[in-house]
């Protein structure tokens, strides 16, 4: 250590004086050790209070969502605040029936699902248009990207949020 120089000069007294301190506190008074250790530690900020309120990105309050859609039929199934993907997955297919895939998964945020309008003419059959989907912070910000990729001539088939 290079006590030469005024800054670790300073620290090193300070760090003199704290073990002091401490030694006498806890000689002649444990007690009071005790409250000051106690106001200390509940003073300093946890690793776990970040993760009740979702702070942390792998944090346990991730809600998960999906969104299932029959090419087909048109048929459309939601899901949204689910403990995982698998579950949001599940219960997606379980609403929109048995041609359905997932074509979109949530988590945590919004997410929007368009497609075109299949013409009524009898003259041509034209092949069911993949969807289009998007996500965002907020339902109006997932529905503006997905009709924005997708076109005028789209209409939004579903939208969910997880939270």
């Amino acid at each position: 250590m290079a006590l030469h120089r005024p800054r670790y000069r300073l620290l090193y007294l300070l760090r003199c004086l704290l073990r002091y301190l401490l030694q006498y506190l806890l000689q002649y008074s444990p007690r009071l050790l005790a409250a000051l250790l106690f106001l200390v530690t509940a003073a300093m900020p946890s690793a776990q209070a970040e993760d009740r309120n979702g702070s942390h990105r792998y944090s346990r309050n991730l809600r998960h969502g999906a969104i299932a859609y029959d090419r087909d039929s048109g048929r459309v199934g939601y899901a949204y605040d689910h403990r995982s993907t698998r579950e949001a997955r599940a219960q997606a297919l379980m609403q929109c029936g048995e041609q359905c895939e997932v074509v979109i998964d949530l988590r945590n945020n919004c997410g929007a699902l368009a497609a075109k309008a299949p013409k009524k003419s009898a003259s041509t059959h034209e092949p069911p248009m993949a969807p289009v989907t998007a996500h965002g912070a907020t339902r109006e910000e997932a529905q503006t990207k997905v009709k924005r990729l997708c076109g005028s001539d789209c209409q939004i088939q579903a939208w969910a949020c997880s939270r």
